[in-house]
């Protein structure tokens, strides 16, 4: 999933495991921001196509959800999480 604040013309992509519902929930409330896609994208026969959430830029004009066009003026960003956290966490 990503998350679009147009106001502020902002394009935040989500990455596994780095606490990014907390990021979601900021950008929602304080700046407008608007989920991307809303659910799963799903084929004409019901098959999976795209998760809703952290996916990639590339996957995201595939599936038509954003242009070139509209993301180039946009400010694009994503967190990471130091890996030996997770290490630490799954253990």
């Amino acid at each position: 999933m990503a998350i679009i604040c147009r106001k502020y013309s902002l394009l935040y992509l989500m990455a596994p495991r780095t606490g990014c519902t907390a990021v979601e929930e900021a950008l929602e409330k304080e700046l407008e921001g608007e989920l991307v896609p809303q659910q799963d994208i799903l084929d004409e026969n019901g098959n999976f196509r795209m998760h809703r959430r952290h996916h990639s830029l590339r996957a995201m004009f595939k599936h038509r959800l954003l242009t070139e066009e509209e993301a180039a003026p946009l400010l694009k960003f994503s967190c990471i999480r130091n890996p030996y956290d997770s290490l630490i966490i799954d253990n």
